[in-house]
């Protein structure tokens, strides 16, 4: 029972996250800014979705965002804070820092699981005092959208319509490194377990 309640309230957690990087990539694409790595299509789409559709797309039971910590650990020279980044992406990068280096002290697995993040940068993050997290966030491009390189998964994702669309989303979520899912067979999609919650 503990551990269900304890896997609900992470989940709830990463949902929380998820909407949050979502209305700043919302706000991002109504300006023309280019949206961390978002494809310029799925751009266009995200600049007028409804706030169900962002709810939706917030219920991935994975992060859609990436940190990248790796490249952090090799920045030496940074820009002045007020050139790095605006006040609401510099509150989203402390925020998901925050949860992720409780999450990486408290349950690695979780935070590999959930936030897909590498060895090193669990490490990293196990490494870092709770006062270095500030000067992670100023970190250029610490933030990017995931699937970066699976312009097709996050076309799916939009897509209302969809009648398999919970169970497409958990596969996505289970196998977040795929290339692509538009060859992922229709057995396959079906055969995805029930959304993880």
């Amino acid at each position: 029972m503990v551990v269900e309640s304890r896997r609900a309230d992470r989940l709830e957690e990463l949902r929380e996250l998820n909407r949050l990087f979502l209305a700043y990539a919302q706000r991002r694409a109504r300006q023309g800014r280019p949206c961390m790595g978002l494809p310029p299509r799925v751009a266009r789409q995200l600049v007028g979705a409804q706030p169900e559709t962002l709810e939706r797309l917030a219920e991935l039971p994975a992060a859609l965002f990436r940190l990248d910590l790796e490249r952090s650990q090799r920045m030496r020279d940074r820009a002045p804070p007020e050139q790095t980044m605006d006040r609401m992406r510099l509150s989203l990068a402390l925020t998901i820092l925050n949860s992720a280096w409780h999450m990486a002290r408290e349950r690695g697995f979780e935070a590999r699981m959930f936030l897909n993040l590498s060895k090193t940068s669990l490490r990293r993050l196990r490494t870092t005092p709770l006062s270095g997290i500030p000067e992670l966030a100023y970190t250029p491009d610490l933030l990017r959208c995931a699937f970066a390189e699976c312009r097709l998964t996050w076309l799916a994702l939009f897509k209302q319509d969809e009648p398999e669309a919970e169970r497409m989303l958990t596969l996505i979520a289970l196998q977040p490194k795929v290339a692509s899912i538009s060859g992922v067979p229709n057995r396959a999609i079906l055969a995805a377990p029930r959304a993880y919650r």
